[in-house]
């Protein structure tokens, strides 16, 4: 454990923090950008022949699931089943 943790390994240099934050690494690479377009291109490419797949196997367009709606009740619909319930029990 000794050999392999960054505070207690003096021959560890590479992995001590500098004394102040200009002389540390940077935590992104000056590549990243580059390569986060690339796989974006990438990721694109795959859902869209996911899609053609998926229209080549069911003969039918892909569309986003949707949750059904339920049909909300106006303030009078509410109220009137409220009354008729109260004229149920008073019977």
């Amino acid at each position: 454990m000794d050999l392999t943790s960054k505070l207690l390994n003096d021959d560890r240099d590479e992995d001590r923090d500098g004394p102040s934050a200009s002389r540390a690494r940077p935590s992104v690479p000056a590549s990243s950008p580059p390569r986060w377009r690339l796989q974006s291109f990438a990721l694109m490419a795959a859902a869209e022949g996911a899609i053609s797949a998926y229209a080549d196997i069911t003969g039918e367009s892909w569309k986003p699931y949707e949750a059904p709606m339920a049909p909300s009740a106006s303030v009078s619909r509410k109220s009137a089943a409220v009354e008729m319930a109260a004229f149920e029990l008073a019977a």
